[in-house]
């Protein structure tokens, strides 16, 4: 068996990791050297175990040699998990085909829900109001601005028809609302969003306000 667990939530991620690992008598980390990859994972996933099963644990390996490394690995004995930092694209779990694939994204806290709805919407002065009241309990623009590039990239989406990895009940929400929205309207928001995180990454700060007001426009 083969496990494939990638996605930004590393919390998630690492839990979901620990009750795969309470199935085993017997689990390790993989490492040995990187350059010798191919040509020695394969033997000791083949090799008997003296604990029976046992799970091997590959972080962040680079994909071109897991693909040697599943092709070389012929005869299956011991279980393979494959940690991922990041989430997979579609091109690159095709190289998993026979694997079990778990992908732990981000969680948007209830109490943003308001701030997204409001801009989503195209709600100007809600979505100010909104914002205003997380920033007295303490969430700031740089912890929010992931959380709205979420929404923007999930209203494309629903737009766009491909609902198949949004929850019905969101993907109803966005669908009521994206009439609000033209495609160009999306992807200069999104592009807004995206300069305002990597100025605040290079230490220029610029009002989260001023963002919301450029992004929904007139009130809606």
């Amino acid at each position: 068996m083969i496990f494939v667990l990638h996605g930004d939530n590393q919390p998630a991620k690492r839990n979901e990791l620990i009750e795969i690992k309470k199935k085993y008598p017997q689990s390790k980390w993989w490492e040995g050297d990187e350059e010798n990859l191919v040509a020695e994972l394969p033997t000791y996933l083949s090799s008997p175990s003296f604990f029976g099963s046992e799970l091997v644990i590959l972080e962040n390996p680079p994909l071109d040699k897991v693909s040697k490394v599943l092709k070389n690995w012929k005869n299956p004995v011991k279980d393979l998990a494959i940690m991922f930092d990041r989430p997979l694209k579609a091109a690159e779990l095709k190289k998993f085909s026979e694997a079990q694939i778990l992908i732990f994204r981000e969680t948007v806290p209830q109490n943003v829900f308001p701030l997204l709805d409001a801009v989503a919407a195209r709600n100007r002065v809600k979505a100010l109001i909104e914002y205003r009241r997380l920033k007295k309990n303490s969430h700031g623009g740089d912890e929010l601005i992931n959380m709205l590039a979420w929404q923007l990239r999930s209203l494309t989406r629903v737009k766009d028809g491909a609902t198949k990895s949004i929850s019905p009940f969101v993907a109803g929400k966005l669908s009521r609302v994206s009439k609000n929205w033209e495609h160009a309207d999306l992807k200069k928001a999104l592009s807004s969003v995206l300069r305002q995180d990597l100025a605040s990454k290079r230490g220029k700060k610029v009002p989260f306000d001023f963002l919301i007001s450029k992004i929904t426009g007139s009130e809606r």
